[in-house]
């Protein structure tokens, strides 16, 4: 249990390593293609940035996947997309709409791999800033370069891809981020429940589950018993608590191997165990609780080279009078506290 959260700690991180080394893929796919339509259009300037901009790609994915120091590569690759985009802009103008990239940069702000969980936020703030400035900055002043209005075209639908193509990708790893979580958040919640109704040492039903069923019906047409290990305290005192509990979690499993299953098994503490029968008589449950204290005292019991042998007392108790939980289990144990008076190792009813 207590691994649980950080083996989801774990895959988290990993799926936010997956997500920045697709993303850096497709920013590599992006600058190549940019290569080539600065290329065919002769834009030389833009072509000679953007095979320069193919190698930082190569190296950041390489870095990501070898050397897996990935807040590095986050960090540069969010520089050179500012970068990118601010000299684009200068040069080739807003009608470009390179700035579409810094929008879809600023979505990835939920991937971003700090500790300090401001630092992706200030990221984002950076992007917008830049957006801001180089809008201020297009609407007072013309483009470095004149270009040909099909390469504005064009230019303006490959970063529209660029962009969309990187904000949908976010949205669908969000979703199955979502998805995952949600299943793991179920799954810590299924474990938490463990915690909450079953023992830990003996794996059965523990005392706060119990009062839990009660409140809810259990007491109609029931037969309750409550039972000891008979002088447990001279096995732990003989042979140690290590020997004890391994008696329990023994003696837990011959218990659920021997009744059957709509037999309600409960570790109320210690040694101590209550059964709850359905729909049967203080008789019938006598006679089956006899033939499994007789089947226990010729069980052995082992431990190191020691052969253990132990024998259970058992009180039971119908529920005619409407009692509550607590005055049920007490009518239950004064039979067993004279089950041990009488010499042990009996199954008295009332």
């Amino acid at each position: 249990m207590s691994d649980a959260p950080k083996t989801s700690v774990t895959n988290e991180i990993n799926y936010v390593y997956k997500v920045y080394r697709n993303i850096i893929a497709l920013g590599l796919l992006l600058h190549i293609v940019y290569t080539l339509l600065f290329g065919l259009f002769q834009y030389k300037l833009g072509c000679l940035y953007n095979i320069g901009s193919v190698v930082f790609y190569s190296a950041m994915l390489y870095i990501a996947i070898k050397k897996r120091r990935y807040t590095l590569v986050v960090t540069l690759i969010h520089m050179e997309s500012c970068l990118f985009v601010f000299l684009h802009t200068l040069m080739y103008g807003w009608d470009g709409s390179f700035y579409m990239l810094l929008v879809a940069m600023a979505s990835l702000v939920y991937f971003c791999p700090y500790k300090r969980t401001y630092i992706p936020y200030l990221i984002s703030v950076f992007h917008f800033t830049v957006f801001f400035i180089l809008r201020i900055y297009t609407l007072n002043y013309a483009p470095w370069f004149m270009i040909n209005p099909i390469f504005t075209h064009v230019i303006f639908f490959c970063n529209c891809i660029g962009s969309f193509s990187i904000i949908l990708y976010v949205a669908y790893v969000s979703k199955v981020n979502a998805a995952v979580s949600q299943k793991e958040l179920m799954l810590q919640n299924d474990n938490l429940q463990q915690l909450a109704d079953y023992d830990q040492l003996t794996g059965l039903y523990n005392r706060h589950y119990l009062k839990e069923i009660f409140r809810n019906g259990i007491k109609e047409n029931k037969v309750l018993a409550i039972g000891d290990i008979d002088d447990f305290k001279m096995i732990n005192d003989q042979y140690g608590h290590i020997c004890g509990d391994q008696i329990l979690r023994e003696l837990s499993e011959q218990m659920q191997q021997f009744f059957d299953s709509d037999v309600f098994l409960c570790c109320w503490g210690g040694e101590e165990f209550i059964f709850v029968f359905s729909k049967t008589s203080l008789e019938k449950v006598q006679t089956e609780l006899i033939e499994f204290c007789q089947w226990i005292e010729e069980y052995d019991f082992h431990y190191e080279n020691n052969v253990i042998h132990i024998t259970l007392t058992f009180g039971i108790s119908e529920n005619k009078d409407e009692m509550d939980l607590t005055q049920w289990i007490e009518r239950a144990d004064q039979l067993l506290y004279k089950g041990k008076q009488d010499g042990k190792n009996k199954v008295l009813i009332k």
